[in-house]
């Protein structure tokens, strides 16, 4: 399995554009349509399950997330690794502060 990211930042401006060319995350460029959002390449490799599941908070308190990339057609290793990873950190309780 895969474990990584859902997104590579906590947030994105609301007008963000794919297209543009100076986007930075912590001052370093990145690809503004791809490289921030590591759920891309599953996206297009529909083969592989993939389950989002929620990992924390951010010190800005928006919530954060991971998700599970599973071998092909192997989506009861991904759910069962999806339940270990919600029964070890509960989240259905947590609520940010805004």
């Amino acid at each position: 399995m895969l474990i990584c990211p859902t997104v590579a930042t906590t947030a994105l401006k609301a007008d963000h554009a794919n297209d543009d060319p100076d986007f930075r995350i912590n001052g370093k460029p990145v690809h503004p349509y791809v490289q921030w959002t590591p759920t891309y390449p599953f996206n297009l490799v529909s083969r592989c399950p993939v389950a989002s599941v929620p990992s924390g908070f951010s010190s800005a308190g928006v919530p954060t997330g991971l998700q599970i990339v599973g071998r092909t057609y192997d989506e009861l290793s991904v759910m069962t690794a999806a339940a270990a990873v919600e029964a070890a950190r509960p989240w259905r309780d947590l609520v940010p502060t805004l």
